[in-house]
């Protein structure tokens, strides 16, 4: 009788644990470069969309401190183009704080997109 009840016990939290880590891996953005074919560029799009877009000042504004490092990005056209429709670095790329935090620049930022799936992602 007591071991069922320890079999009982340890089938919920399994069941808890699972429910948890699919609910985070849909509500959380990738933590990897979303351009492969597993799913994560639709988890980035997801994110993005969740997140406010702000006027072309305001994301201006709030781009200058990726720019800090990221200097030869504040002339770049795409960059311009994303500031134009109000769409942030964070918006698409997540907080991306370990990416901040890294005076050597080996940690990538939360997601990245390549090519052509950027202005899909961020502009539509």
């Amino acid at each position: 009788m007591r071991r069922r009840r320890v079999m009982h016990k340890l089938l919920i939290v399994l069941v808890l644990v699972v429910g948890l880590s699919v609910v985070a891996s849909r509500v959380w953005p990738p933590a990897t470069h979303a351009d492969g074919d597993d799913g994560r560029k639709e988890a980035g799009a997801r994110y993005a969309q969740r997140v406010r877009v702000l006027s072309e000042a305001e994301a201006k504004k709030t781009n200058k401190v990726c720019y800090e490092c990221h200097m030869d990005f504040e002339d770049e056209e795409l960059s311009s183009e994303h500031e134009e429709h109000g769409v942030t670095c964070i918006r698409c790329h997540g907080r991306s704080q370990p990416h901040m935090d890294d005076e050597v620049r080996k940690t990538p930022p939360d997601a990245i997109f390549r090519g052509a799936s950027m202005k899909v992602l961020c502009l539509t």
